[in-house]
C-alpha cells in the first residue's frame, strides 16, 4: 500500500476555539487535528512539524500516537483551566482578581517550563526547579521575587494542578508536596503610627475629598478596600441596643462573608454627609469635577451614583490602591496601602484594650488565631500588660 505524502501543512485558527493544524496530502485528502492550546503555541508545534516534513522524518501516525501517549501540554492544560475559571468568575463564585492571579502565576510557570512540556512529564523535581528559576529571575521592575510573592503563585499553581487530577489529566499533583519558602514577613504586618497618620491625613486634605475620607473609614472600620469600594446608602441600619441607637454597616468581604460593623462618632458623620452628597446636584457636581483624571468613567461613575455606592466617585478599586500610592511616595513612607488601615485599625483596638475576640468579630476573621497576630505585636502594648502582674 502507498503511503501518502504530505502536500503541505497549515495552521487555521480565524474564528475557531481552538486552532487546528490540517494536512493536505498528495491526493488532494485532508487529515486535521485540533490544538487544545492558544495560537502561538499551535504555531511553534506546527514549525516542529515543518521541520520534520523538510527533514523527512515526519511521521504522521507516530505524530497522533506520541499526542495521545503524553497527554496535553502544559500550555493546553492552562487554557483550558482558564476556561473554566473564567465560568466562575461569570456565575461570581470566583472572584476576578482570583482568576487574574491565575493568568498570572500559571504564565510564569509556562514561561519556565516550557509550554510544550506535557502533563504528565512534569514531576516534583520540575516543581522545584520552577520555584529555583522563580527566586533567581526578576520582575519587570528589575526587583527579586520575595518568597511572599513565589508563596502565592504556589498556591494558585496548586489549585490548578488539583483541578487537572480531578479532571483525570494527571495522576497526581506534581507540586502537591513542595513546601512554602520560609518567608521572614509571613503573619507580619505593620501598622501606621499615630504620626505618620496625621502626616496622611495633611497630604490628603488637598487632594479629591474621596481619597481622606477612604482613608479615614478604612482606619476607624478595618475595611478592606472592595469592601469599601462596594458600600451603599442600603448597608447602612441603625440598631436599638440597650435603649440606645448604635449605627452600623454591613461589609460584604472575601467569599461574599458579611459583617455588622459598629460605627464610632466620627465615622457615623463621615457616612452621613456622604449619604446627604447623593442627594446633593451642586456638591456631586463640584465632587466630580475634583475627581477628574484621564481614566475616569463619567457614565460609570453615574451609574454607581444612581445605585448608591458612597464612595461613587471612584470607577475602580485601583485608583483607592494608586492614590495612596502617591501619598505613599510623596511622603517618602516605606509602606503604606490600604490593606496597613485594616492592620492599623487592629492593632490600635488591642492597644486600646477591646477584648481579641471582639476585634475577631470587628475583623470578621473565621479563625481567632489570625486575630492573634495583633494581640501579640506591638511592645508598647506588652511593656503595659507587664504592670499588671503581681510578682510572686
Amino acid at each position: 500500500m502507498e503511503v501518502k505524502k504530505i502536500k503541505k501543512v497549515v495552521l487555521r485558527h480565524m474564528g475557531r476555539k481552538y486552532p487546528k493544524i490540517t494536512f493536505t496530502f498528495n491526493d488532494e485528502s485532508t487529515k486535521s487535528i485540533t490544538v487544545r492550546s492558544d495560537v502561538e503555541t499551535a504555531q511553534i508545534l506546527l514549525l516542529g512539524v515543518k521541520r520534520e516534513i523538510a527533514l523527512g522524518t515526519f511521521n504522521l501516525d507516530d505524530f497522533l500516537h506520541k499526542r495521545s501517549r503524553a497527554g496535553i501540554t502544559l500550555g493546553e492544560f492552562r487554557d483550558r483551566f482558564f476556561e473554566h475559571r473564567q465560568k466562575l468568575v461569570h456565575i461570581g463564585h470566583l472572584k476576578k482578581s482570583t482568576y487574574e492571579h491565575d493568568r498570572l502565576s500559571l504564565n510564569m510557570l509556562c514561561d519556565r517550563l516550557g509550554v510544550d512540556t506535557t502533563l504528565p512529564s512534569l514531576s516534583r523535581e520540575n516543581a522545584i526547579n520552577f520555584l529555583v528559576l522563580l527566586k533567581d529571575s526578576q520582575t519587570k521592575s528589575g526587583k527579586t521575587f520575595t518568597p511572599g510573592a513565589i508563596n502565592s503563585y504556589l498556591r494558585n499553581i496548586k489549585t490548578a494542578f488539583n483541578w487537572a487530577v480531578a479532571e483525570k489529566l494527571i495522576a497526581e499533583n506534581p507540586f502537591k508536596a513542595i513546601s512554602r519558602l520560609l518567608d521572614p514577613m509571613h503573619r507580619q504586618f505593620r501598622y501606621l503610627e499615630e504620626e505618620t497618620i496625621d502626616k496622611i491625613r495633611k497630604f490628603l486634605k488637598d487632594k479629591p475629598e474621596w481619597q481622606l475620607d477612604m482613608f479615614n473609614f478604612c482606619l476607624w472600620t478595618g475595611a478592606r478596600r472592595g469592601e469599601a469600594f462596594n458600600l451603599t446608602k442600603q448597608n447602612l441600619f441603625v440598631d436599638l441596643i440597650k435603649g440606645e441607637k448604635v449605627a452600623f454597616v454591613l461589609l460584604t468581604g472575601e467569599g461574599q462573608k458579611s459583617r455588622n460593623m459598629p460605627l464610632c462618632a466620627e465615622a457615623v458623620e463621615l457616612i452621613n454627609r456622604r449619604v446627604n452628597y447623593l442627594e446633593d446636584d451642586i456638591k456631586q457636581f463640584a465632587l466630580m469635577d475634583r475627581s477628574k483624571s484621564p481614566t475616569m468613567d463619567r457614565d460609570k461613575m453615574l451609574s454607581r451614583l444612581r445605585q448608591g455606592y458612597l464612595f461613587w466617585e471612584i470607577v475602580d478599586q485601583h485608583s483607592i490602591s494608586k492614590a495612596f500610592a502617591r501619598a505613599r511616595k510623596a511622603l517618602g513612607l516605606d509602606y503604606f496601602n490600604v490593606h496597613s488601615l485594616r492592620h492599623s485599625f487592629a492593632t490600635y483596638c488591642i492597644m486600646d484594650e477591646i477584648p481579641v475576640t471582639t476585634v475577631k468579630e470587628f475583623l470578621g476573621h473565621s479563625d481567632i488565631s489570625t486575630t492573634m497576630i495583633y494581640a501579640r505585636t506591638d511592645e508598647s502594648v506588652k511593656a503595659r500588660d507587664i504592670k499588671r502582674m503581681k510578682v510572686r
